[in-house]
């Protein structure tokens, strides 16, 4: 039942562009040139509306299955898989930021040994005047 209403509210939006096109196939080309090219017009948009359809009831269903509490094997090693993932990357970002501190940290003693030397430089050439 619900797959009949998809079905039919698919072809509901195939709409007015197909007769257009069907109109317009058949009055620039001879009979059979514009039968094929119907044809082809046709099969093409059947297929398209064929491939949203199924989109539309895969996409659906896994709808249904996440909100009925069970999770398939395939679902529990992606989510297992998205856990060890999130587990390696804090990992990482805690390393990275103690790396970051102890560079900082590194920084404001060179730059504070730094202030030291220039001062004793200008004391020296104070004293040399």
């Amino acid at each position: 039942d619900q797959d009949e209403r998809v079905a039919g509210a698919a072809l509901i939006n195939l709409g007015s562009d197909v007769v257009t096109g069907l109109a317009s196939s058949l009055v620039h080309h001879g009979p059979l040139g514009g039968l094929l090219e119907e044809q082809s017009y046709l099969i093409r948009r059947a297929l398209e509306t064929q491939g949203r359809i199924q989109r539309h009831l895969r996409d659906h269903a896994a709808l249904e299955h996440a909100q009925d509490g069970v999770l398939t094997l395939g679902e529990g090693e992606a989510l297992l898989e998205t856990r060890r993932a999130n587990v390696d990357l804090r990992a990482r970002l805690s390393v990275s930021e103690r790396e970051a501190a102890e560079l900082r940290q590194r920084l404001e003693a060179l730059q504070k040994e730094k202030d030291e030397m220039r001062q004793r430089l200008n004391s020296r050439s104070n004293a040399r005047k």
